[in-house]
């Protein structure tokens, strides 16, 4: 019997990430849509900037009570971002 070269759409687009190196830029995407459904719109509103690089989430906020606030809720961001991403993408989080 041949072997079949079917495979799954998910396996397909893993594999095209992967070759062209773009999961980095789909898990920030996917960080920047989920933004606010997760934090809520009064802190994605202060969020100015979100980037994803290697295992750390940097964000930026323009309010200096929001930033310590985030400052201490750093374990929880990345739980919660992870849980949403359904992988431990983010090692570290650090908020400017």
């Amino acid at each position: 019997m041949a072997k079949s070269n079917e495979v799954t759409l998910g396996a397909a687009l893993e594999s095209v990430l992967t070759e062209l190196n773009l999961r980095h830029g789909v898990y920030e995407a996917r960080i920047e849509a989920l933004w606010e459904p997760v934090m809520g719109n009064t802190i994605a509103r202060h969020t100015t900037n979100i980037n994803l690089k290697g295992d750390r989430l940097y964000l930026t906020v323009d309010s200096a009570a929001l930033r310590t606030e985030l400052f201490y809720s750093r374990v929880k961001i990345r739980d919660v971002v992870n849980k949403e991403l359904g992988k431990n993408i983010i090692k570290d989080v650090f908020i400017y």
